[in-house]
This record gives structure tokens, sequence and C-alpha cells, in this order.
């Protein structure tokens, strides 16, 4: 009887060695289990804060954008204004040509018309300085009778 309780106890033992080798085994798998946790969790903290990063920076690109749009708007009026003023200035520089030609043309033709009354004056000169002579001619003409 002695002897099957000491199988027993061996047998016992036998089986609590083998349930000690497991646990161990277990806590092994347990401690890098909770190793592989913690590196995820750190993974994902930082994949958190990378998100959050970029989060931060589609804000920031976001509003960029905007003012952009802003200015693009701004600049876009500010270039339909140069063009009408440009148009309206394309429109006076065409009514300041017609003014000019017109100009030419009276300064062309009072040029004419001066140019006709020097001539006029000059020959009315010749005339007077005929009538002159002539009349100088008569007055030795008489003052010879």
């Amino acid at each position: 009887a002695s002897q099957g309780l000491l199988d027993e106890l061996g047998q016992r033992t036998a089986d609590l060695d083998s349930a000690k080798a497991e646990v161990d085994s277990l806590n092994r798998e347990k401690a890098l289990l909770e190793s592989e946790f913690q590196e995820q969790q750190v993974d994902a903290a930082s994949k958190a804060a990378a998100i959050d990063a970029l989060a931060a920076e589609k804000d920031q690109l976001t509003k960029e954008v905007s003012t952009l749009q802003a200015d693009t708007a701004t600049y876009c009026n500010v270039i339909r204004e140069h063009e009408d003023t440009s148009a309206a200035n394309q429109n006076v520089i065409a009514e300041l040509v017609s003014v000019r030609q017109h100009l030419e043309s009276v300064i062309a033709q009072q040029q004419k018309e001066g140019a006709a009354q020097d001539e006029a004056i000059r020959a009315q000169e010749a005339e007077q300085q005929l009538l002159q002579r002539d009349s100088a001619a008569q007055k030795e003409e008489i003052a010879s009778k």
C-alpha cells in the first residue's frame, strides 16, 4: 500500500511538475503578449499623434487654400476693374485721336488760308508799289510841266 502511495505521490509530483512547466510556459507567453500589447499601445499612441499632426496640417492648409481663394477673387476683381479702366482709356484715346485729326485738318486749312492771305498781301503790296511808282512818275511829269 505504501508503494501505491509512493507511486501516486510520484505521479502527482510528475503531474505537478508538468503543471508548473505549463504555468511557466503560459507566464512566458503572457509576458510576451503583454510586451506586444505595450508595443501596440505605443504604436497606437504614435499613430494617433501622427493623425493629430496631419489633421492640424490639413486645417492649416485648408485655411491657406481659403485665403488663396479669397486673394484670387480679389485679384480677379482688380483685373476686371483694370480691364474696364483700360477699355475706357482706349475709348478716350480713340476720341482724342479723332479730335487730333480734326485739329490737324483745321490747322492745315488755316495754314492754307494764311498762305493765301500772305499771297494776297504780297500782291497788294506789289500793286501798291506800282501805284506809288506811277504816282511818283505822274508827280515828276506834273513838276516838269
